[in-house]
């Protein structure tokens, strides 16, 4: 089943009682990198190399991280 950016994230959220899951927020590169590459070989064709993250850029055009709201560090991830 595929998900849009909310889904994704209710999705992640229902997945405890205390409706406090997320979705994935890198932070250094090499953890980003390791959890995509983690990823892409578990869900392989299925998912093009594509997953939601934790950040979006909906508030101010500026990506930030859904947890704080923080700036997210520039080239984490792909524009699309």
């Amino acid at each position: 089943r595929i998900l849009d950016g909310q889904g994704a994230l209710n999705n992640c959220r229902n997945k405890f009682v205390s409706g406090s899951g997320r979705l994935f927020e890198p932070r250094i590169f090499s953890i980003n990198q390791a959890v995509w590459e983690a990823a892409d070989d578990k869900l392989g064709d299925s998912s093009y190399g594509e997953f939601w993250l934790g950040m979006n850029d909906l508030k101010d055009g500026t990506y930030r991280y859904e947890s704080d709201g923080n700036e997210v560090v520039d080239g984490m991830w792909m524009r699309g």
